[in-house]
């Protein structure tokens, strides 16, 4: 699996079921690089839009080399038209971006159904050179997200990849 995410080209979906070893082999895959991935888990509060949208602010707004403008604060003006509000909020967000990072979002089965259809595949248009993304999650890619897969833009790691060879557990256990 290591190798597998090492030749990986752009982002990247990682899903199965709980407990499979998701965030643990994303955790080994980021382990050590510099500068540091930005992390962040989702639980149920992210269903909210604007919680979501906030927290992602914070966590880029935290690294200032990585950030342009203030990006837009989300309100209930903008419930109509996910997609077009996170288009202008990724791109606000993501002007003048000079850094070349990993952004790891944990548990991205919290988002609402709307959010991740919506939302999920404009992030992964919008991502600037430099900055890759991991969706980390139970559930397989949204149907948004086709094109990227296509154009190779997105790799999918499903459960049968995450699973261990007879070999690979045999081998961490021996190390035990």
């Amino acid at each position: 699996l290591q190798q597998r995410l090492a030749r990986a080209q752009g982002h990247l979906w990682v899903h199965g079921p709980a407990g499979c070893g998701k965030t643990t082999a994303m955790a080994q895959m980021v382990h050590g690089r510099r500068p540091q991935a930005l992390w962040l888990r989702l639980d149920a509060m992210d269903r909210d839009a604007a919680v979501w949208f906030d927290r992602v602010t914070q966590l880029f707004c935290t690294d200032r080399a990585s950030v342009g403008a203030s990006p837009l604060r989300y309100g209930p003006e903008h419930a109509h038209d996910l997609g077009r509000f996170a288009r202008h909020f990724f791109r606000s967000l993501w002007s003048g971006w000079s850094a070349t990072r990993v952004w790891v979002l944990d548990d991205v089965h919290e988002l609402a159904a709307e959010a991740q259809e919506a939302v999920l595949p404009v992030l992964l248009q919008e991502a600037p050179e430099g900055l890759t993304v991991v969706l980390v999650g139970r559930s397989a890619p949204v149907a948004g997200t086709a094109r990227a897969v296509a154009n190779r833009q997105l790799t999918i790691v499903g459960p049968q990849e995450l699973r261990f060879s007879d070999a690979e557990a045999v081998a961490l256990f021996a190390r035990e």
